[in-house]
């Protein structure tokens, strides 16, 4: 099974509200370059707070590769750059020191 959803038996789904998902207990096992990966969640009622269920979603994990710092670094550290200049963009769809080159050539 990919994915479960199990409903309570003494959950009324007729008088509930909208549902929501809570975070619940995660499993990752690793066996070289292959693993599987379960997310579990609880199903609530929104409004009430009362349990109706839970799920799990279960994944495949294939291509595994040992942690490497210096690879992690240097994307963590390209994203974080990536991120400051789109941030730094002016809001009127500008995009930077190149228009006003073009500005003055015309």
């Amino acid at each position: 099974k990919d994915m479960a959803i199990r409903i309570d038996a003494e959950a009324s789904l007729e008088t509930a509200g909208a549902p929501r998902l809570e975070e619940g207990r995660h499993e990752l096992a690793v066996g070289g370059r292959k693993g599987t990966a379960a997310l579990r969640f609880e199903i609530l009622d929104d409004a009430s707070g009362k349990r109706l269920g839970e799920g799990e979603k279960r994944f495949v994990l294939g291509g595994l590769r040992e942690h490497d710092e210096a690879a992690m670094a240097a994307i963590a550290s390209e994203y974080a750059a990536r991120r400051a200049a789109w941030t730094a963009a002016p809001a009127d769809g500008a995009t930077g020191a190149g228009d006003a080159a073009d500005a003055s050539a015309s």
